[in-house]
């Protein structure tokens, strides 16, 4: 057994779905080979029973001679007792194909999606990527199980047909022509059906999608009176995916008759047509008998080879959309020099300009203006407009290795996403802060009350995105992480906005004493921490407008009054 997951293949996959499929067979060969040779051995102890079986009536039965029908009995018994152990074996095999496939899939999802990090966000919902996680990385890995089955039906087959080849002509040309109509005929089928899948999987990942957006902000949706509209638009989408499943059903469908269908044409063509031979003398009564079992046995391959053409269709499907995710590329270079020893920030397009070692705010009058400055200055998205106009010192903040850039300048959000886990992991999730350190962090962001909230305080679970914590507290959790980094630079915005005006002001001034001699940006309308800033910048249009202390920005400029008016009247 395969030690689960497997380490990854370090290069890129293809990006065809097809040669995806490939890829991905290549890379477990050896696991696949020993399944189909399992599968192999299965079917054929099955396809040669009927035959021992003839041989038994023939050379036993038919002549009294006993020595020989229990050496054929035997036989028949042997076939079956190795069919019986292999059957056994090629399930265990099959799944083990089935799980390295599955991981293998998942993993590139999870790695891609660490490497692109901002992009997958800006590009992919996290429903869509669930869906793809738990849907099509199975879908794909199914024709890993049953490639061997396939193979192994194609070479049964042939057995069969040499088999009847040997024994009748006719009878043997009926099986060696008729399987290739079938197969053309189930071909014609599937056609439609991909094309229908795709657009079933394409429906049910929006809905998918959907759901986990709106159980994401169910509380706010609560708040807000919004729940009934979402129970709308999900109905819709529910019922976009229903209308694409019933146009899917009837190529089902119709492969489930063929499934039917096609082995019932053969038991009936093999024993007309035997029945026939045996009239005419030229077929024995254990030959017909055998005629019989091969009948109902061809009904195994011809379901075999079908669930296969199946599972690559669905396979393929699949590899679209795990290529899908794989294809966004990261918004940012990882490549790059060392950050310097220390140095300004400084921002082209805003005006910006930013000492190192203070606590500055910064008020604006449009929050995605804001919001995309902090994102240029913690250098985010490297293909957003005016991102090569930051600089660190005197280097481009885009010249610097990425790794070094993220550990001494960290963006934390209005609304952080936290893992499933211990709080103590949502506030240290990298495991290197000590104990103290983890305190620390927790008593400036005003977290205590959060810690004894929880059952078994930091030990304690906090669920899935913070779920069994409130909205105010996932927030303090965020800004306890972000302290608990002690990075050289924090950019921090909107961190009071879901806490009440108490927790606010104990807040402002804990954190302004938690970064002492360190460089901090607080974008906020927040009286209290405007007041602890060394300085406030205010922003207008994206550019920077005004600077100086909170009371003199109070006493000279009328539009920074009325934004802060604004905030505490909120």
């Amino acid at each position: 057994m395969h030690p689960l997951p497997e380490p990854l293949p370090a290069g890129a996959p293809p990006r065809r779905p097809t040669a995806y499929l490939g890829w991905l067979a290549r890379h477990q060969w050896v696991s696949i080979a020993l399944g189909t040779a399992l599968d192999t051995v299965w079917l054929c102890t099955l396809a040669f029973t009927p035959w021992a079986i003839g041989r038994t009536i023939d050379e036993g039965v038919a002549t009294g001679d006993l020595v020989r029908l229990l050496i054929w009995a035997g036989i028949v018994l042997a076939f079956e007792a190795v069919h019986s152990v292999v059957e056994g074996l090629r399930d265990r095999g099959g799944i083990i194909n089935w799980m390295r496939a599955t991981y293998r899939s998942i993993g590139l999802i999870s790695r891609h999606a660490a490497r692109a990090g901002y992009a997958i966000g800006k590009r992919v919902s996290t429903g869509e990527i669930g869906a793809t996680v738990t849907g099509d990385a199975m879908s794909i890995a199914h024709l890993g199980y049953l490639v061997g089955a396939f193979i192994a039906a194609l070479l049964s087959y042939g057995i069969v047909g040499a088999i009847l080849l040997g024994s009748s002509v006719p009878l043997g040309l009926l099986v060696l022509v008729g399987v290739p109509l079938s197969s053309a005929l189930f071909f014609v089928v599937v056609r439609p059906l991909r094309t229908r899948q795709a657009d079933q999987r394409a429906a049910s990942g929006r809905m998918t999608a959907l759901a986990a957006d709106t159980v994401a902000g169910l509380r706010v949706l609560r708040g807000a009176g919004g729940e009934a509209m979402f129970v709308d638009r999900y109905q819709r989408a529910s019922d976009e995916t229903k209308a694409a499943g019933i146009r899917l059903a009837t190529p089902l469908g119709l492969i489930d008759a063929i499934q039917v269908l096609i082995p019932g044409c053969f038991i009936v063509a093999l024993t007309w047509a035997g029945a026939l031979l045996v009239q005419a003398g030229h077929l024995t009564p254990g030959q017909l008998v055998s005629f019989y079992g091969y009948a109902g046995f061809l009904v195994i391959p011809i379901r075999l080879a079908a669930e296969a053409v199946s599972a690559f269709t669905r396979g393929q499907v699949g590899a679209g959309r795990v290529l899908g995710v794989l294809a966004v590329e990261p918004l940012t270079s990882a490549a790059g020099g060392r950050p310097p020893a220390d140095g300004a920030l400084h921002d082209d397009a805003s005006g910006l300009h930013l000492e190192p070692g203070r606590f500055v705010a910064l008020v604006g009058d449009d929050a995605a203006s804001v919001s995309a400055l902090l994102d240029r200055l913690a250098r985010l998205d490297d293909t957003a407009p005016d991102a090569g106009g930051v600089r660190w010192g005197a280097d481009p903040l885009s010249s610097i290795a990425l790794p070094a850039l993220r550990a001494r300048i960290v963006r934390a959000d209005a609304d952080p996403f936290l893992f499933r886990g211990t709080l103590r992991d949502a506030v240290d999730p990298h495991g290197t802060s000590g104990d103290d350190a983890v305190s620390a962090a927790v008593h400036a962001a005003a977290a205590g009350d959060v810690v004894e909230s929880v059952q078994h305080g930091l030990a304690g679970a906090i669920g899935e995105r913070g779920r069994l914590v409130s909205g105010g507290q996932r927030q303090r959790i965020g800004l306890a992480r972000a302290l608990a980094l002690e990075p050289e630079w924090l950019l921090l915005e909107n961190p009071t906005s879901a806490v009440d005006s108490h927790t606010e002001a104990i807040i402002a001034g804990r954190l302004r004493r938690a970064r002492e001699g360190r460089s901090t940006l607080v974008a906020t309308t927040s009286p209290m921490l405007l007041a602890e800033a060394d300085e406030v910048v205010r922003l207008t249009g994206g550019a920077v407008s005004a600077v100086g202390t909170h009371r003199e920005l109070l006493d000279t400029d009328p539009e920074y009054l009325a934004l802060v008016r604004r905030a505490e009247g909120d």
